[in-house]
């Protein structure tokens, strides 16, 4: 009998499992957090400085443990959004999470998640949906359905490969576009310094 706080062993093989691991390594690199941010991003207690090492090199895989695996769902979901309301400049949709926001106190939206766990990565991925859903409807489009979270995974499969994630940060690009979200606070302009 499976442990409830654990997903059935066969919702991911152990390649999936493989590629989830380093997908959400990547960006938790991408996003520049510490390893100490890394644990709190998944639950893990601050002095788990192996585990994340062994994430991070690939000689251990995320846990099946339903909290994990909730909270990468979850962290995924965040990344997708932020895609999206940042087509154009990756750099900014991966600084945005620990670049200070009006909407959060004037603080980093990651602050929530360090400082409130589980609820404050839920409190991020509402947010952001939330800021989706209203751009949406003030362009008078329909809303994309919401992605049931025990799918979230295999859809960024499908619609996006490791490599995609691994891409590096394009410089910001001097085009803006009229359909970013005015929800979502922008970072300041990266100064030109080319003559």
């Amino acid at each position: 009998m499976a442990r409830l706080n654990t997903i059935q062993p066969s919702k991911l093989n152990k390649t999936e499992r493989k590629q989830q691991t380093q997908m959400i390594m990547r960006l938790f690199s991408l996003w520049n957090l510490t390893d100490k941010e890394k644990a709190i991003a998944l639950g893990l207690s601050t002095g788990t400085q192996t585990s994340i090492h062994k994430y991070k090199t690939g000689k251990q895989d995320l846990p099946l443990m339903r909290d994990i695996q909730d909270r990468v769902g979850h962290l995924l979901a965040i990344h997708k959004y932020l895609k999206r309301a940042y087509p154009f400049d990756k750099e900014l949709a991966y600084q945005w999470i620990k670049t200070s926001n009006s909407d959060f106190n004037n603080l980093p939206p990651f602050n929530l998640i360090f400082n409130e766990g589980y609820l404050g990565l839920v409190k991020v991925r509402n947010y952001l949906e939330i800021s989706e859903h209203q751009q949406d409807n003030n362009r008078h489009k329909v809303a994309a359905p919401l992605i049931p979270l025990k799918d979230l995974f295999d859809h960024i499969k499908k619609s996006e490969s490791l490599n995609d994630l691994e891409q590096d940060i394009q410089p910001a690009s001097d085009i803006s576009h009229p359909h970013v979200s005015k929800h979502i606070k922008k970072l300041p302009p990266k100064k030109n310094i080319h003559n």
